[in-house]
């Protein structure tokens, strides 16, 4: 009996450890695309990297996607509207080609050293999406 016992606790033990030593990382860079100035159309190019992105998503399907954008900071509205008609269209791509749900996306701001035309895409444990969007009638 006492030998069951200390094989069931073994058995546990390296259960919990296998799960949770596994356990995913939502920490990894998915790679970044480069638009040209206020421009939003998503390129040949552009699409074959979202596949490659897409397919990096699909390994962790606990995590969320931070979308991160142009700076806040920066005041020029035709370029908050690119950066939002990007993302948006990054969206719809995904879902059309993919299926992928939408709501995995976390749209963000980044930071002033960040190109003002280039989206990055990161895993992340986030949950909520604070930034309000800039056309809401254009978002699906």
């Amino acid at each position: 009996m006492r030998q069951n016992l200390h094989i069931l606790f073994l058995t546990l033990a390296s259960a919990f450890f296998f799960k949770f030593s596994n356990a995913q990382k939502c920490t990894d860079s998915l790679g970044s695309i480069k638009f040209s100035e206020y421009r939003s159309r998503l390129s040949k190019e552009t699409k074959k990297t979202l596949d490659i992105i897409f397919k990096q998503m699909l390994d962790k399907p606990t995590c969320n996607i931070s979308v991160i954008g142009c700076c806040s900071a920066i005041e020029d509205q035709k370029m908050n509207r690119a950066t939002w008609d990007r993302v948006n269209k990054i969206h719809k791509y995904l879902f059309k080609k993919w299926n992928f749900n939408v709501n995995r996306f976390i749209f963000k701001y980044g930071s002033d050293s960040q190109d003002r035309n280039t989206i990055i895409f990161l895993l992340t444990d986030d949950t909520v999406d604070t930034v309000p969007p800039y056309h809401p009638s254009r978002i699906f």
